[in-house]
């Protein structure tokens, strides 16, 4: 029986899916996605940026095959390589996290084409995408971990899975990810910087001119001007001699 013993190349082939025993030989030409640190961004961009964010996020509209393995999820393949799994099975860590999907959104794969057996790596890894959801916070991820989840998601919708809840649900972490860079750059930003200083220069010098404005009225108002002006019009089309022998 294939599903128990493994996928023939045809089946592999036109799935575009690795078995858990291929898993465990090296794959030069398809490296773990993992290659990130946590709370790390492989951008390069250190403040945030809304075209980022949508570039980001328009990876997980591609209906394009992705390269995600068994090796991009923590302890998946050492709990596959037990022995005790068949490929129409769940390894044991992932079968908590396929009940709450099961109870909450019923049976996700059976509008799928594919057989059980062909269908069950991607469900595994999409599993294992959820249960990683679970158990992380938002200060451990980085982008290559929100690729990962991606490209898992978008393997279960590629093949018909009811999987757009969990779709839906990326895109509100992933906004959440970027949240966090934008409130880091907050004080960081050089523009921001730049803008902040020229306000406060021009409130000093608006508050220079408000006291300049303010000595001004209390010159206008002193008891030397109000002299003077009482003299002015008193001599106003006046001989200058008014009041001299009087």
């Amino acid at each position: 029986n294939e599903c128990i013993y493994g996928f023939n190349e045809s089946i592999s082939s036109q799935c575009g899916l690795t078995s858990a025993n291929e898993e465990l030989l090296p794959n030069p030409n398809n490296e773990p996605l993992t290659q990130g640190s946590p709370g790390s961004s492989q951008s390069g961009k250190l403040s945030f940026d809304d075209e980022e964010v949508e570039n980001f996020l328009k990876q997980f509209d591609s209906n394009c095959k992705r390269q995600v393995n068994y090796s991009d999820f923590n302890g998946l393949i050492e709990e596959l390589s037990k022995g005790d799994v068949g490929y129409n099975d769940l390894p044991p860590c992932l079968i908590p996290t396929a009940g709450m999907i099961k109870n909450v959104r019923g049976d996700i794969t059976k509008s799928s084409k594919q057989s059980k057996c062909a269908a069950n790596p991607t469900y595994i890894m999409f599993c294992a995408a959820l249960k990683e959801m679970h158990e992380l916070s938002l200060k451990d991820l980085d982008e290559t971990r929100l690729k990962v989840w991606g490209e898992a998601i978008n393997n279960a919708l590629n093949i018909d899975f009811d999987a757009g809840f969990a779709k839906e649900h990326l895109r509100k972490i992933v906004h959440a990810y970027f949240g966090l860079k934008a409130k880091a750059d907050r004080g960081t930003d050089p523009e921001l910087q730049r803008l902040d200083e020229e306000i406060r220069e021009l409130e000093a010098k608006t508050d220079a001119l408000r006291k300049l404005r303010q000595q001004k009225l209390l010159d206008k108002n002193s008891d030397k001007r109000k002299e003077c002006l009482h003299q002015a019009e008193y001599f106003n089309d006046k001989p200058l001699s008014t009041g001299l022998l009087n």
